[in-house]
C-alpha cells in the first residue's frame, strides 16, 4: 500500500486545429502496480572437498523486482493509453522501458569484489568463507542482499601404523603400511622416487654393501623411507619403515648313512636329516653336490663335510660324518695236480676256499693263466706236462696272496689184452695185462648186460659169431679197448653170381643166390629203371630171365636185393648187379 499520488494531466489544443469546436474533456484511467519484492534463493552451501578445488556460487533462482513493462509495449517503446470513449492515445514522454535483467554485486566478507558483476562467482578457498550477493532490479530502488557460505572440508591428520616388517635375506617383502586419516586419496613416495598411486612396495631384503670394505655384509635391521601425500588436502607425512631379519633358531642336523658297506668302495648314501624353521641349501665339501643326500664310495677312513646354509638368515653351519669301510684278509685255497688221458680233457678246480670277504661261494672270482674266470677249468691233456696258475679274489676284489699252480700230465693206458677158453657155449675170459688196470667193462656182443668183473665167465644162449669188447681203466681214469671174435655157431654165408644166360642149354639158365645160416630170406630183382620184375622167398628158386607175363627179358644189367635175418642177430641186406647174356 502506498500514499495518495495525484497525477495532473493537461491537454492543450494545437493551434489552428479543431478550434471551431469545443474541447471535450474525457476521463483517463491509469493502473499503477506495486513492485514485487526481489527474492534470491542461494541454494545449499558450496563445499570444497580438496585443496585447490573451485566452486561456483550462483543463486538457484531470482524472482520479483521491476524488470521493465510487461504489456502494451510497441516497437517504439511508447506508452499507450485508452480513453473512456474507446479512442486510444500515445504518451511519448521520453521514458524507456527496463533492461529486463538484474544487476549483481559480489562481496567477500563485506569487501566488494568490483570485477565480479555476473550472476555467478567462481572461487577457491582454503577455509570456510562467507560471500554476499546484492541483487538490484531496473528501478535500482530495490536491493536484496543474500549470503553464500563456502565450506572447506577438514580431514583428520594422516597417520601410519604397522611399520615393522620381518623378512629373510633374499626375500622380497611387500610393504603395505596401514594409513588412516586424510581424504583417502593418496600418492606414495617410496625411497625418494616420484609420487605414484602404488600403495605397496616390493622391498628386497638383501645383503647390504659395506662401502668401506666393498664387501657385502648382513644387516639384521634395514629401513625404507616412505612418504604419503594426501592428494586432496595436500597434507603429507614421512616415516621410515623398519624391516627386521626373522629371528630363527639354528636347525637341528644329523647325517644318516643309508645302506651298508660290505666292501671298501661300495656305494652308500649320506642323507641330511634336518629340523628347522627355515629353508636350507646344502653344499658337500669336495663332492660338488648341493643335494640333501649324496652317494659316496669310500674305500678307506673318510670324513665328509656338508655346509648347511639357512636361506633366511644366510648363516652357514658345517657338519661332519666319518666312514670306516671294512677290511678283510686275502682268500686262501688249494689246487691239486691232475693226470689225464690222451685226447681227453681234465678238470682243474680250486678247493678249500676260505675268506671273510664273501657271503657265499658265488662271491669268489677267479683268473686263470689261460684267461678263464671260473672256479674250475677244463683243459685238454697235453703231451708234455703243463702248469696252470690261478688267482682268487673275494667279493670285494681282494686278491689271494699266493698264486695256486696245478701241473697237468699225460697218462697213456696200454691195450688190455685178454683170451678165453671155450667149453661149448660157456666161455672163460682171462686178463693178459697184469697190475695196470683197476676197472673193467666187458661187452659180450650179444646185447646182454655188461660185466665189470676182472675175468668173467659167460654162457651164450645161441650159436653164432660174437665180437667181445674189453674196456679197461687205469688209476688215472685213462682207458683202452680191445676186441676179439668168439665163434659159437657156424658162420653165416652169402654168395651171388654176377651173370647168367637163360638160353635153355641147361647151363646157368637162372639167377640164384646162395645163403647159409639164415632163417628168413627174400630175393628182389629190378630192371634198370627200378621196376621190380621178380621176387621170391625161397632160396632154392631162381629168376629165369622172364617178366611176370612170361616174356623174356632182354640182354641187359639188372639190380637185385637180398634181405636175410637170423633169430637173435641183426637183419642183413645184400645188393648188387647181375647181367643177362644170350
Amino acid at each position: 500500500s502506498e500514499v495518495f499520488e495525484p497525477i495532473e494531466i493537461t491537454i492543450n489544443a494545437v493551434q489552428g486545429l479543431c478550434q471551431q469546436a469545443e474541447v471535450s474533456v474525457s476521463t483517463i484511467y491509469f493502473n499503477l502496480y506495486d513492485q514485487i519484492p526481489i527474492v534470491v534463493n542461494p541454494g545449499e552451501p558450496a563445499v570444497i572437498e580438496c585443496f585447490g578445488d573451485e566452486v561456483v556460487l550462483e543463486p538457484l533462482s531470482v524472482t520479483g523486482g521491476y524488470l521493465g513493462p510487461t504489456i502494451g509495449v510497441d516497437v517504439d517503446d511508447d506508452w499507450t493509453g485508452i480513453i473512456d470513449d474507446g479512442d486510444s492515445f500515445i504518451i511519448d514522454d521520453g521514458f524507456s522501458p527496463g533492461s529486463g535483467d538484474y544487476t549483481y554485486q559480489w562481496y567477500e566478507n563485506g569487501v566488494l569484489l568490483e570485477s565480479e558483476t555476473a550472476s555467478s562467482l567462481t572461487i577457491t578457498s582454503e577455509s570456510n568463507t562467507e560471500y554476499q550477493l546484492i541483487v538490484s532490479d531496473d528501478c535500482q530502488d530495490q536491493q536484496v542482499e543474500t549470503s553464500f557460505m563456502v565450506e572447506v572440508i577438514e580431514y583428520p591428520p594422516l597417520q601410519i601404523t604397522d611399520t615393522l616388517y620381518y623378512a629373510c635375506y633374499g626375500e622380497t617383502v611387500v610393504l603395505m603400511p596401514t594409513i588412516t586419516g586424510g581424504s583417502d586419496d593418496y600418492s606414495y613416495v617410496w625411497d625418494d622416487s616420484d609420487p605414484c598411486l602404488c600403495d605397496s612396495f616390493n622391498y628386497d631384503f638383501d645383503l647390504i654393501e659395506n662401502n668401506a670394505s666393498a664387501n657385502p655384509i648382513n644387516s639384521d635391521v634395514q629401513t625404507m623411507d616412505f612418504q604419503i601425500i594426501d592428494n586432496c588436502s595436500n597434507d603429507s607425512l614421512s616415516v621410515s619403515i623398519t624391516i627386521q631379519l626373522n629371528d630363527i633358531e639354528p636347525p637341528s642336523v644329523e647325517i644318516v648313512q643309508i645302506g651298508e658297506q660290505f666292501c671298501p668302495g661300495d656305494e652308500i648314501t649320506l642323507n641330511v636329516e634336518l629340523e628347522g624353521e627355515s629353508t636350507y641349501t646344502y653344499e658337500w665339501v669336495d663332492l660338488d653336490s648341493e643335494e640333501v643326500s649324496v652317494n659316496v664310495s669310500p674305500d678307506e677312513y673318510t670324513v665328509y663335510e656338508v655346509i648347511v646354509k639357512d636361506e633366511c638368515t644366510e648363516e652357514s653351519l658345517t657338519f661332519e660324518y666319518t666312514t670306516n669301510p671294512p677290511v678283510y684278509d686275502p682268500p686262501t685255497f688249494t689246487i691239486d695236480d691232475v693226470v689225464g688221458c690222451p685226447s681227453e680233457t681234465v678238470e682243474i678246480s680250486v678247493e678249500n676256499l676260505v675268506s671273510q670277504g664273501v657271503q657265499s661261494d658265488d662271491d669268489y672270482t677267479f683268473l686263470w693263466s689261460n684267461g678263464e674266470t671260473t672256479q674250475s677249468i677244463i683243459v685238454e691233456v697235453p703231451e708234455q706236462e703243463t702248469s696252470f696258475s690261478v688267482e682268487v679274489f673275494d667279493f670285494c676284489g681282494t686278491a689271494s696272496v699266493i698264486e695256486g699252480v696245478a701241473n697237468v700230465s699225460l697218462s697213456v693206458a696200454p691195450i688190455p689184452e685178454f683170451s678165453y677158453d671155450q667149453d661149448g657155449a660157456e666161455i672163460q675170459f682171462y686178463q693178459l695185462t697184469q697190475d695196470v688196470f683197476v676197472d673193467f667193462e666187458w661187452d659180450f656182443g650179444d646185447g646182454s648186460p655188461l660185466s665189470y668183473d676182472l675175468e668173467p665167465v659167460y654162457e651164450y644162449q645161441e650159436a653164432g659169431d660174437y665180437y667181445v669188447n674189453l674196456k679197461a681203466w687205469d688209476e688215472f681214469g685213462c682207458f683202452n679197448t680191445s676186441t676179439i671174435l668168439v665163434n659159437i655157431y657156424p658162420t653165416l654165408l652169402f654168395y651171388s653170381p654176377n651173370v647168367f644166360s637163360p638160353n635153355g642149354d641147361g647151363l646157368n639158365d637162372s639167377f640164384k643166390v646162395s645163403v647159409v645160416g639164415y632163417d628168413d630170406f627174400e630175393l628182389l630183382v629190378y630192371d634198370r629203371w627200378g621196376k621190380k620184375i621178380f621176387s621170391t622167398t625161397n632160396p632154392d628158386e631162381g629168376w629165369d630171365g622172364t617178366y611176370g607175363n612170361g616174356k623174356e627179358a632182354p640182354q641187359d644189367v639188372y639190380m637185385y636185393k637180398v634181405y636175410m635175418s637170423k633169430s637173435g642177430s641183426n637183419n642183413k641186406m645184400e645188393k648188387g648187379r647181375v647181367s643177362i647174356i644170350k
